[in-house]
């Protein structure tokens, strides 16, 4: 069981209560943020109309005339603890495509001689762990995921680019990140998906869900290149997503 006991409140606005965990981004934290969020919302607290997790803190949206923040917070502060199986076994898992280096990755060779290891040894790091979707955020729903192996953190670049591709799959520090649309980064660039993870026409917009695990699994460029809509939906098949 994990105790909620430390956790802070403070209004955001009117409708809008922040609860937030420890100073720090980590797997740990993340775990508490999406423990307590899903407690919440078994809890079923009248008035409460949204749960927004993030890295180290969560956002409740609330209903003022239904509810108004002293009482949440009371409400809130009476809910303890959650069994850790729910923590870890909550989220899918899902399975991301990858081409590593080249035009691709343009980043993977800089990483490898920074980290000490092999290119190969790099993708073999990054594509063998689950990694928790933290939260959503930045833009178009990027996920922000960890903890990426301590083999592979640096900080983020000193140059950002002005131009990251879509499907861009990067690390910094010790996340890793895929960027649905093309958008600036300062993160280290190893890899694309050529998924389509995002699609503002469609509800929801997004295949990821914060709480959600992914896995990333290496592809040659051929397949890479071949990749359309039917393959897509091939893929979404193999993997239940």
């Amino acid at each position: 069981m994990n105790s909620f006991s430390n956790v802070q409140f403070q209004p955001l606005g009117e409708q809008v209560l922040i609860v937030n965990f420890k100073n720090e981004i980590s797997f740990n934290t993340n775990m508490q943020v999406h423990s307590y969020a899903l407690l919440i919302k078994e809890s079923n607290i009248r008035g409460v109309q949204q749960i927004i997790p993030t890295l180290r803190s969560l956002a409740v949206l609330y209903d003022p005339i239904v509810i108004g923040y002293d009482e949440l917070r009371n409400q809130l502060k009476s809910l303890k603890s959650i069994d850790t199986k729910i923590e870890k076994n909550g989220g899918r898992i899902i399975y991301i495509p990858v081409i590593y280096g080249g035009e691709d990755g343009p980043d993977l060779k800089e990483v490898a001689e920074r980290t000490g290891l092999s290119q190969e040894e790099v993708i073999d790091i990054h594509s063998s762990n689950h990694y928790l979707i933290y939260m959503l955020g930045f833009t178009s729903s990027y996920p922000y995921c960890g903890e990426i192996d301590q083999r592979l953190s640096l900080p983020r670049r000193t140059s950002p680019r002005i131009k990251a591709a879509k499907g861009t799959v990067a690390i910094a520090n010790e996340q890793t990140i895929i960027i649905p649309i093309e958008s600036p980064t300062g993160w280290h660039i190893i890899g694309r998906t050529p998924i389509e993870s995002f699609n503002p026409s469609i509800d929801p917009p997004t295949i990821f869900r914060a709480g959600d695990y992914i896995q990333f699994v290496p592809i040659s460029s051929q397949e890479a290149k071949e990749w359309d809509s039917l393959k897509q939906r091939e893929w979404r098949e193999k993997w239940n997503f």
